[in-house]
């Protein structure tokens, strides 16, 4: 969140963030992993671009589900329409003027590397929302169960 603060400012918006009370620790590797919140952050962002400045919003929210870690990246844009859902996280594909359309391949690539998924959904009326699962860290399961 430290390295994307500038930017939330320098774009106008509000970041919201619902964090666990406890760490979530997973077997991944944490550059990884930042890098994937980077793309999923950075794409919130532009979503919001054109948004009017009272409606430029992001929640990040982690939690424990069972045996899952879940992050989630929510921002409050126009949504992702039916047909670009589809396509989303195909290698090349972009709904940006000047994109490579591998950003979101990648981040695909790295979550399920662990054994994790990444999705994406609309919420009705307020946006699109990322959601990556993660498995726990055997050591996290054997100490504190769900």
């Amino acid at each position: 969140m430290f390295l994307a603060e500038y930017d939330f400012k320098a774009r106008g918006i509000e970041v919201v963030q619902l964090l666990y009370t406890y760490s979530v620790p997973v077997m991944a590797d944490s550059i990884q992993l930042e890098q994937v919140l980077l793309n999923l952050l950075s794409n919130a962002m532009d979503a919001l671009a054109d948004e009017p400045s009272m409606k430029r919003h992001i929640i990040v929210h982690t939690r424990r589900e069972g045996g899952k870690a879940i992050l989630e990246v929510r921002d409050t844009g126009r949504g992702i329409t039916p047909e670009i859902l589809e396509v989303l996280f195909h290698p090349f594909f972009s709904t940006k003027e000047h994109g490579m359309g591998l950003g979101l391949s990648i981040c695909q690539t790295i979550v399920e590397q662990y054994g994790g998924l990444i999705s994406a959904e609309n919420i009705l009326a307020s946006g699109a929302c990322f959601r990556i699962e993660l498995p726990l860290s055997l050591n996290v399961e054997r100490r504190h169960p769900s």
